[in-house]
């Protein structure tokens, strides 16, 4: 049996983490680490339900304070945003009592950023995470560029204004922490309508049948801060070189990285190889900021808020909040263009990425085609997420610890999670309902046709509640799907019950 990964696991290495200076946003953060480290401890020693979330609650906050200090110093709406958190957390134990298949989250938002970065920062698993920050490929290289023997200023006044983009990504794991921390800040409003019909089950026998469900929408009023946030949502920034002249373009294309499988913007050696002149050509470019909005992108986050969905409701509390936000400097000109003397361009992006990954994870039309970005990173830790999930995973009102074991492991190039159900003291537990809903949730969440084919995942459910193990196995690639029962294949449109999903045969041929 691979390595079972549990609480312990994660939480350990963490420390270690913390303690070697690998968590960039608490370098130099003496007492803040003293107290994440005692509340971790506290957190991995007890056994009661409740002193946990009493010691997730006062860990949520110093890891979501100290990591969004790493973003924008200002703290101006931190006590309400905590005081909201400490209703959520009431609300939580309502919601547990209305829903007999509820699961915990505030707790899982602690397991998914802990886990992360375990995942995120073994060597085991560096294939499948090595182009999260693939859009940022450009600066990266541009910092290469600034470091190589022989640079001369090619490109300085680009560099230097690419400079506080790359200082954001050296600190990435300020965003980790932050969209795992938040991305089901909004779950609230996804149960309101059960505990709605459940209060409408009980009143009638009181003789009540003159009763309005509890309702709630936006005024016309908030509309403005409604569509100001689906803009910057929808925003799409793209810094570009300017050639202004018949020399530079031809300096550039010589120097431009031909291969495109490099994914490169410039052939470094080339570089290497310029003249005085060319490379006083290149000193000489400027960087140009274009800007639009992405309507296809305004289309499904307006849905989506239109709908309620709690991941984008979630990025829409930290958005209304924050008053970082409102701190967000960017002036358009008519041309399309930005100024540049007035954008907060590290801000903007530190922002977007947070509220692009919160709002991606429950968005119906999201697809995965690799894990390049940190939307499709939260999604795929939020999915396999479930070594210590509180629930009531049966019709009992018996609260589950453990709903299954964990096992994440590489398998050659595949990605491989077993779930691992052996608790015999649990009654009415369902591997096979827990490995549908999986199912369904995966192909439909992978792009399956154009999947990078770098990327496979073999997802399986073990159940061991028996005499003889049952293994419920899914493996997705590049244009295949396929779902077996013990090596017995099944038809997975059939199977799932759903028109919308394909056999196997069929996603070959898509």
């Amino acid at each position: 049996m691979q390595k079972i990964i549990n609480e312990s696991t994660v939480l350990n290495f963490y420390l270690e983490q913390m303690e070697n200076d690998q968590i960039t946003f608490l370098i130099g953060k003496k007492d803040s680490k003293k107290q994440i480290g005692d509340l971790i401890l506290k957190l991995d020693e007890f056994t009661d339900i409740h002193q946990k979330i009493q010691v997730a609650k006062e860990l949520w906050k110093i890891l979501f304070e100290e990591s969004m200090r790493k973003v924008h110093p200002d703290k101006r709406g931190y006590d309400k945003l905590f005081k909201y958190f400490d209703e959520y957390v009431n609300f939580e134990e309502l919601i547990f009592a209305s829903d007999s298949f509820y699961r915990d989250h505030t707790l899982h938002c602690l397991w998914v950023y802990f886990l992360g970065e375990y995942l995120y920062c073994q060597s085991e698993f560096k294939s499948i995470f090595k182009y999260i920050f693939e859009a940022n490929t450009s600066v990266y290289e541009m910092e290469e560029i600034y470091e190589m023997e022989g640079y001369k200023g090619a490109f300085k006044e680009v560099i230097d204004f690419l400079k506080p983009i790359n200082s954001v990504m050296q600190n990435s794991d300020a965003l980790r922490c932050l969209t795992a921390l938040t991305h089901d800040l909004g779950y609230p409003l996804k149960k309101i309508k059960k505990i709605n019909k459940s209060i409408g089950g009980v009143l009638p026998y009181f003789s009540i049948t003159n009763f309005n469900e509890f309702d709630f929408s936006y005024t016309n009023e908030q509309s403005a801060s409604i569509e100001a946030f689906l803009q910057l949502l929808s925003l799409e920034l793209h810094v570009s070189v300017t050639a202004n002249s018949q020399e530079a373009n031809r300096v550039l294309e010589k120097i431009s990285e031909l291969d495109n499988t490099k994914k490169r913007l410039f052939n470094l050696e080339a570089l290497s190889n310029c003249s005085e002149q060319e490379i006083d050509v290149l000193r000489k470019l400027k960087p140009v900021v274009l800007c639009h909005n992405s309507l296809s992108k305004k289309a499904r986050y307006g849905q989506d808020f239109e709908n309620y969905e709690h991941g984008i409701m979630s990025a829409f509390i930290l958005y209304t909040t924050l008053m970082s936000n409102k701190m967000c400097k960017i002036t358009l000109r008519k041309d399309g263009t930005v100024d540049k003397s007035d954008l907060d361009l590290d801000l903007i992006n530190s922002l977007q990425i947070i509220y692009e990954a919160v709002s991606d994870h429950t968005s119906p039309a999201m697809k995965i085609q690799s894990i390049n970005n940190p939307s499709a990173f939260l999604i795929l830790i939020d999915e396999i997420e479930e070594f210590s999930r509180i629930s009531r995973a049966n019709q009992n009102r018996q609260y589950i610890s453990e709903f299954c074991k964990s096992s994440i492991y590489m398998d050659g190039e595949i990605f491989c999670v077993d779930f691992i159900f052996d608790n015999h003291e649990i009654m009415g537990l369902d591997p096979e309902r827990a490995f549908k809903g999986r199912c369904s949730k995966m192909l439909n969440l992978f792009d399956i046709p154009d999947l990078d084919k770098d990327f496979k995942l073999r997802l399986r459910c073990l159940d061991q509640l028996h005499d003889v193990e049952k293994i419920y196995e899914l493996c997705i690639a590049h244009k295949y799907a396929n779902i077996t029962i013990d090596g017995a294949e099944k038809n997975i449109p059939k199977y799932l019950k759903s028109r919308e999903l394909y056999s196997k045969d069929e996603y070959a041929k898509l």
